[in-house]
């Protein structure tokens, strides 16, 4: 398992001109551009894994694509030297932040799952981080089985529906189509940002395809200010949510930011 293990530094303390990159108006660190690093590294690590001890440059593994299917919460960090830990299965603590990435490994002809380097451990630590790692694994697939896309919504789900829509009508119309806002309320149409990208090829990964961390980035980016726009205060990420899948030329892509202000 300490084979898949690598670490990388960022500066921010001692070159200026790297910190420009990474910081924002306010003096802190993008959390958008730490996630585009986070998710190359998470993929990084899942090549290294399949490498086993040999040359990152010269492929030694089957024919395989890596992709990120997955990424749990992400707490917030501080504007300092920045080091980033990671072995697979899970992200290892340190003094700024911890993140788990699943990723996937997919034959890059048929596009099914192909086998990735078993893990071997050799202490409880390890054991745990791996039992962690299935135990989350279970969890997304709990969560993909009981999606919207799936499964209709449940009793109380309709119930919470039911109640939001009659809040909203008027009853004196008595027709659906007059709607009535309630007090201290704004219509969800009112609160919502668009973005058109024009991607270029700088920002495709090693497969030519759009480079998820730059997709992750400019989806935090943009709810950063829709949050920005609809409060007029200054707000932050309390958790990060992401899952994405790949369907020959079809990509598709969800990530979540609950944003609090401050």
């Amino acid at each position: 398992m300490n084979e898949s293990r690598d670490s990388i530094a960022i500066p921010l303390g001692s070159e200026p001109s790297l910190r420009l990159q990474y910081m924002n108006y306010k003096n802190f660190v993008r959390f958008g551009k730490l996630l585009e690093d986070l998710d190359t590294f998470a993929v990084w690590i899942s090549y290294k894994h399949n490498q086993r001890s040999g040359p990152m440059g010269i492929p030694s593994h089957h024919p395989m694509v890596i992709v990120t299917a997955a990424v749990d919460e992400i707490p917030a960090l501080h504007s300092k030297h920045i080091s980033i830990v990671d072995h697979i299965h899970q992200g290892r603590r340190v003094n700024f932040l911890s993140a788990r990435f699943v990723t996937v490994s997919q034959d890059p002809i048929t596009g099914r799952a192909t086998p990735n380097m078993p893990l071997i451990t050799t202490d409880p630590e390890q054991e745990e981080i791996v039992r962690r790692g299935r135990a989350a694994r279970e969890i997304h697939k709990l969560d993909e089985e009981h999606s919207l896309l799936r499964e209709p919504p449940n009793e109380s789900e309709r119930k919470l529906l039911h109640d939001i829509f009659l809040k909203t009508v008027d009853h004196n119309s008595h027709s659906f189509e007059h709607r009535r806002l309630p007090e201290n309320h704004v219509w969800l149409e009112d609160a919502k940002l668009k973005n058109a990208i024009i991607c270029f090829p700088i920002d495709r990964n090693v497969h030519g395809k759009i480079f998820g961390g730059y997709i992750m980035r400019l989806a935090f980016e943009l709810a950063w200010s829709n949050a920005a726009i609809y409060a007029y205060v200054c707000f932050i990420c309390k958790r990060t949510s992401h899952s994405s899948c790949s369907q020959g030329m079809r990509n598709f892509i969800q990530i979540f930011f609950p944003i609090f202000c401050f």
